[in-house]
C-alpha cells in the first residue's frame, strides 16, 4: 500500500508540474535587454549607442550618445518608463513607446514582464555607457 501512495504522490506531483509549466507557457518570458535595445532604441541611438542611429539625423534635440551618459540603472529605468521626460522621448502622458514599457497593466504578471523588461534595457544602456563587456 505504501508503494501505492507513492505512485499516487508522484501522479499528482506530475499533474501539479504539468499545471505549472502550461501557465508559465502562457507567459512570455523577459528579453534581454540588447534585443530591446535593438527593437526600441538603436534607430535614434545607435546600435553602439552613440546617438547616431539612422532616425537621429531628424531629431530636435539630437538623439543622446548613451555612452556618455551615467550608468545609474534606477535612474535609467524611470527614464525608460516615463517618469522621467526627456524631450525626444515624449511626455509622460504620451511617451514615444506608449504602454510598452508603463505599468499600466491590470494583470499582474504582465507588470512584472515589462517590469523585468525595463530592468534588462536599463541595465544594457547601463552597459553602454561602463565600456559594454560585463551585462551584455
Amino acid at each position: 500500500m505504501a508503494g501505492g501512495m507513492t505512485r499516487l504522490a508522484r501522479l499528482v506531483s506530475c499533474a501539479a508540474a504539468t499545471v505549472a509549466l502550461a501557465a508559465c507557457s502562457r507567459q512570455a518570458p523577459p528579453e534581454s535587454g540588447e534585443v530591446l535595445y535593438q527593437r526600441y532604441c538603436a534607430s535614434c541611438h545607435g546600435a553602439e549607442g552613440r546617438g547616431d542611429g539612422p532616425a537621429a539625423a531628424g531629431k530636435t534635440p539630437k538623439a543622446t550618445d548613451l555612452t556618455t551618459t551615467e550608468p545609474d540603472v534606477p535612474h535609467l529605468m524611470q527614464v525608460i518608463d516615463g517618469r522621467v521626460t526627456v524631450e525626444g522621448h515624449g511626455t509622460s502622458a504620451m511617451p514615444v513607446w506608449g504602454n510598452v514599457f508603463q505599468q499600466v497593466h491590470d494583470d499582474p504578471h504582465t507588470q512584472r514582464k515589462v517590469l523585468l523588461d525595463i530592468q534588462a534595457l536599463a541595465e544594457y544602456v547601463a552597459s553602454l555607457a561602463s565600456g559594454g563587456a560585463e551585462t551584455r
